[in-house]
């Protein structure tokens, strides 16, 4: 495989991954088939890009920076915002790679996870992301939650792949990185309202190192519903069947 780097733009976040051996790892856990639909968030320099479209005629990339049309002019890539991408049009059971900055992580995840879930349009089947190695064990850390970790856990599974040390970068960013699988599934029941939802978990993580009875305090009488030992837990101490069970206590008629 041609690697192919370039001087990276600061204000894009940009840091070209370089090592080919990280990149057949990515494109082997997405596990991509002719017939699947596949969208890149960030190609780049087009290393990774080259493996997905050969793999997959039905590829489309979106870059944000038009000086690298020159890099991907073989290929199908729109030179756009991927906040600005309309995914309600997009391919249904679509599959998501991204090697994305680390200052948009939650945007992405928002806009490509949340907000399709919350108003039932198109998801990904599955979502491969290169994040930064903190925030990766953040989402998939089985010992301590946090509000990011819970929310996604409402809409999907979430899996630590690997970590990629820094040096594989180009340039080389000051922490590591690490390869995340999401695989969307409804892990809350059908009658909870997601949004609604969403908004209690807010509250409830508004202070993760205080006991939930002090984040709940302002639901009054409502917490009188809930078995005393849960509210005597933090937050980052439960899990989301935890949360629903909480938020069914008060909520239900």
């Amino acid at each position: 495989m041609q690697i192919k780097t370039t001087r990276a733009k600061k204000h894009y976040g940009q840091n070209f991954l370089t090592n080919p051996k990280v990149l057949e790892q990515i494109f082997s856990a997405a596990e991509i088939t002719a017939d699947d639909n596949v969208l890149e968030i960030g190609p780049g320099t087009g290393n990774l890009t080259q493996l997905l479209a050969e793999a997959c005629p039905n590829y489309l990339g979106l870059e944000v920076d038009l000086s690298l049309e020159k890099h991907l002019k073989d290929f199908n890539v729109s030179f756009m915002d991927a906040l600005e991408f309309r995914v309600d049009l997009h391919h249904p059971n679509y599959k998501l790679i991204a090697n994305i900055p680390y200052y948009i992580t939650s945007p992405i995840l928002n806009h490509y996870l949340m907000q399709p879930s919350i108003h039932k349009t198109v998801i990904p089947e599955r979502m491969i992301l290169m994040v930064q190695k903190e925030v990766a064990q953040k989402i998939c850390d089985p010992k301590k939650t946090s509000y990011l970790q819970t929310s996604i856990k409402t809409v999907a599974n979430s899996e630590y792949l690997f970590t990629v040390p820094s040096k594989d970068f180009d340039p080389a960013p000051k922490v590591d990185s690490a390869v995340i699988k999401i695989t969307p599934t409804n892990n809350i029941p059908a009658e909870i309202d997601l949004k609604k939802f969403l908004g209690f978990l807010k509250v409830c993580y508004s202070k993760p190192r205080k006991k939930l009875k002090n984040n709940l305090s302002s639901y009054g009488d409502k917490m009188q519903k809930v078995l005393p030992d849960l509210l005597q837990k933090r937050p980052e101490e439960l899990a989301l069947e935890s949360f629903i069970e909480i938020y069914t206590s008060m909520f239900s008629s």
